[in-house]
């Protein structure tokens, strides 16, 4: 019986409609790359790329426009960066900074620099933090042997305040050895290049907080009252937030916080922190204890609380640590803090210079040697 013709396509190679499998494998290929967009992508690239950089730079325009500023990530691998620069480099002397937010934003590193030039500021204050960790970490450093100004104002030298900037010492000792250190000083580096130099890469103008602000208040973001530097120090711009609603909010907090030891003990307390202090000294090092300004009612509560004879006096009595009252230098007393606790950015380099000219006036500064 002769065989179906429909068979016969399949058995037999000389029929038309027969494909070898290594050709049919071949003819999917090139299927496939004619279905290939090869189009010109280069120029593509390029226009997205144009695009995104008009965007970008239209915003970082319209931003600046609306009063918003460059603004520095402070966080701990900034703060990491500067602690690992506290050692004498053979050519200026280090000058550390110490404290919490009244000296990060009171204090100006390149007013001082610019002044004091035989000096090398390195700001490790840090925003709602107190010293005491850090100025341990200092005096338990044997390689240090730098000028300390240590912001310092009564509970400050309390026990239960002591661990506050534990965390960023941690992350300095833990996290920044020499095995990666480069990689990461680079990293930190060109993102602090970039943050310092466009607005747009302020947190404020995140995407998510800009729909927020757009469609909740149908407005663009407001510009925020204060901006951090890469050498750490915060300008804080008081005319553009409510301060003297942050000074009743501030001294209502600091009155339903505040606890107050007798004399004798916060003597005892503090002079465990006079001890770390003297263990820099005892290595050729300087440390200053400086009591910041605080004005109106936030100072008339402090020394309601804690009256002079009877704490800061009692200490600078006891000690050969160098310790300045802000109340008893007329050039650091004849300023204002809009809020009660913090100067504005227009008074800091002149309060800086005054207390940079106090301490040379104290010896504590030796320029030109």
């Amino acid at each position: 019986m002769r065989s179906s013709t429909s068979s016969s396509k399949t058995s037999h190679p000389e029929t038309s409609d027969y494909v070898a499998p290594e050709r049919a494998q071949c003819f999917t290929s090139i299927h496939a790359a004619e279905r290939v967009p090869w189009g010109p992508w280069l120029r593509t690239w390029v226009v997205a790329l144009l695009l995104a950089g008009g965007f970008l730079g239209g915003l970082e325009v319209y931003a600046r426009r609306q009063g918003h500023r460059p603004t520095v990530v402070d966080d701990k691998a900034l703060w990491a960066l500067k602690r690992h620069r506290v050692y004498d480099n053979g050519d200026r002397k280090p000058f550390v900074v110490l404290g919490a937010s009244r000296i990060q934003l009171g204090f100006s590193p390149s007013a001082f620099e610019t002044r004091f030039a035989d000096y090398r500021v390195i700001d490790l204050a840090v925003l709602g933090a107190h010293p005491m960790a850090t100025l341990r970490d200092l005096a338990n450093d044997h390689n240090f042997r730098g000028v300390v100004l240590c912001d310092m104002s009564e509970p400050y030298f309390e026990r239960r305040f002591r661990e506050q900037q534990q965390p960023w010492v941690n992350f300095y000792h833990n996290r920044y050895d020499e095995s990666w250190w480069r990689d990461d000083e680079t990293n930190r580096t060109l993102s602090t290049y970039l943050q310092q130099h466009l607005a747009i890469l302020n947190p404020d103008l995140r995407l998510d907080r800009m729909a927020v602000a757009l469609l909740r208040d149908r407005r663009f973001p407001s510009p925020n009252w204060h901006i951090t530097h890469k050498d750490r120090s915060v300008s804080a711009d008081f005319s553009l937030t409510d301060s003297t609603g942050m000074r009743d909010m501030f001294i209502e907090r600091a009155d339903h916080e505040r606890y107050v030891p007798t004399p004798e003990d916060w003597l005892t307390e503090a002079l465990e922190v006079e001890a770390m202090a003297q263990q820099i000294e005892a290595r050729g090092g300087r440390v200053v204890f400086l009591r910041m300004i605080t004005t109106g009612k936030y100072y008339e509560n402090d020394i309601k609380f804690y009256p002079r004879e009877k704490y800061w006096d009692v200490l600078a009595g006891q000690t050969s640590v160098a310790m300045i009252h802000f109340a008893d230098v007329p050039t650091l007393a004849g300023f204002d803090c809009p809020d009660g606790s913090h100067l504005d950015a227009k008074d800091v380099p002149a309060f800086t210079i005054a207390l940079g000219e106090e301490l040379q006036r104290r010896g504590v500064l030796k320029t030109g040697s």
